[in-house]
């Protein structure tokens, strides 16, 4: 095998130090600076296969969640009203979701940053609001369309002809909450 200088090179989070030799198979052995401040003799083929990353930090818990977090809210409400709109519009779930991909509703963020950035954190109680498309309710997931709303607020986007007249009863009953009873008009 023909050896190749790989001295300073770095792939992920290893540069390569200094050739240290070959195994009985051939493969090259290097000493390997890793990013943490630790050094390894390590497989050249490992590395630049993509097989090895570092020098094994990565397998702990502190280098491995700093390595694969890339927001922190991966477990938010946030994160799963974004991670659920985003499903309900692939066009492989048309038929499990006839409402969103079936009517050809798109999901128009590329990134969960872009998506909370412009709808901000769920108001409290949390548990009161979901995501909601408005000011068009029939339009896409995306800028200017997004919000957080209440029950309420959903219920009255409702495109079926019950929760329409539905929709219509509660608009009369929350206007005739605000007229006040008395005597004669019972």
């Amino acid at each position: 095998m023909k050896f190749q200088d790989l001295t300073g090179i770095k792939i992920e989070m290893l540069t390569f130090r200094k050739f240290v030799g070959r195994n009985e198979t051939g493969q090259a052995y290097w000493l390997c600076d890793c990013d943490c401040g630790n050094s390894k003799e390590l497989a050249a083929h490992h590395i630049k296969s993509g097989n090895i990353k570092s020098c094994g930090c990565l397998n702990t818990g502190d280098a491995r969640s700093k390595a694969s977090t890339r927001h922190g809210m991966s477990q938010s409400p946030e994160y799963t009203s974004y991670n659920s709109a985003k499903k309900r519009c692939k066009p492989e779930q048309a038929e499990r979701y006839p409402d969103h991909a079936g009517k050809g509703i798109e999901f128009r963020f590329n990134s969960f940053e872009e998506f909370y950035e412009e709808i901000g954190p769920r108001p409290e109680p949390k548990f009161d609001y979901s995501l909601d498309r408005w000011p068009n309710p029939y339009g896409h997931y995306e800028k200017g369309n997004i919000r957080w709303a209440t029950k309420e607020q959903q219920a009255l986007n409702r495109a079926c002809e019950w929760c329409l007249a539905r929709n219509n009863v509660l608009e009369l009953s929350k206007g005739l909450a605000n007229i006040p009873l008395t005597n004669a008009v019972v």
